[in-house]
């Protein structure tokens, strides 16, 4: 008779489903994952993602700016001078010495237990920089490299929010008589109605060449539809040829007022 009974509750515990005892052992579910892709980490095939033009949404709002801050020493003393990107203005230092590829992978969509709808994309950009010997002509292999991702979430609650979820990235040379040093990351957010007073951000020192920083939990949703309101991360680092310097800067920003497809 035990017997019987015993295979009857096993046979009863074998209809009921599963999500029954994942509701019982993790509570009333707090998210749902709609759409879920590995990341695009390869810098190559982020590079051939841009050239191809292939995006998850419209990259106008994202601006890139590279420059190149020279140091010279005179006296003893450091003098750095940043010369303006146009064409017309600077003479050493050229648009054309810049290569800038772009390009946002959506990664994950979730939905609350809310009803709100929480959209992952990471925004890329890779920056090449060579320095010109002869004015039009370089020498075949850049000088050095930076990549800087921003990886931000939207939230759709019936208004569309956005903030800053982490930022990556890394620095490279090829020419061995090349060093690095002095790496500077500053990242953030900044909109009206929060973070109005730069308090959104964060400034690390990265040790190595490659580095990886989260937001903190606690920085708010911005409106993204407000035009003052931005995410971004700014980078730096000192690029070493013997006795002298210069600095290699890419700024990654997204702008507010618009919509993400």
């Amino acid at each position: 008779m035990k017997k019987s009974v015993f295979v009857f509750l096993l046979a009863l515990i074998a209809l009921v489903p599963n999500s029954v005892f994942a509701s019982s052992n993790t509570g009333n579910f707090e998210e749902i994952v709609i759409f879920e892709q590995e990341e695009i980490t390869d810098i190559d095939k982020i590079v051939e993602r841009a050239i191809k033009g292939e995006t998850d949404v419209n990259d106008f709002d994202f601006e890139v700016v590279p420059s190149v801050t020279e140091i010279t020493t005179k006296d003893g003393l450091k003098n750095a001078i940043e010369p303006s990107l146009s064409k017309s203005d600077s003479k050493d230092i050229n648009e054309e010495d810049f290569e800038v590829f772009k390009t946002t992978q959506k990664l994950k969509e979730t939905q609350l237990s809310d009803g709100s709808i929480v959209t992952d994309y990471v925004t890329n950009a890779v920056v090449v920089y060579d320095e010109r010997s002869s004015g039009t002509k370089t020498d075949g292999s850049y000088t050095v490299s930076g990549e800087v991702s921003i990886r931000w979430q939207q939230m759709n609650d019936g208004k569309i929010k956005w903030k800053v979820f982490s930022t990556k990235g890394s620095w490279s040379v090829l020419d061995t008589a090349f060093s690095l040093s002095n790496r500077k990351v500053h990242y953030g957010q900044v909109g009206l109605e929060a973070c109005i007073y730069n308090d959104c951000n964060e400034v690390k020192s990265p040790t190595s060449n490659s580095y990886l920083y989260h937001a903190p939990t606690t920085w708010p949703w911005l409106s993204m539809f407000t035009g003052a309101a931005s995410v971004s991360s700014n980078t730096s680092v000192n690029v070493n040829r013997g006795s002298s310097t210069f600095v290699f800067n890419v700024q990654i920003i997204k702008h507010g007022n618009s919509a993400v497809d």
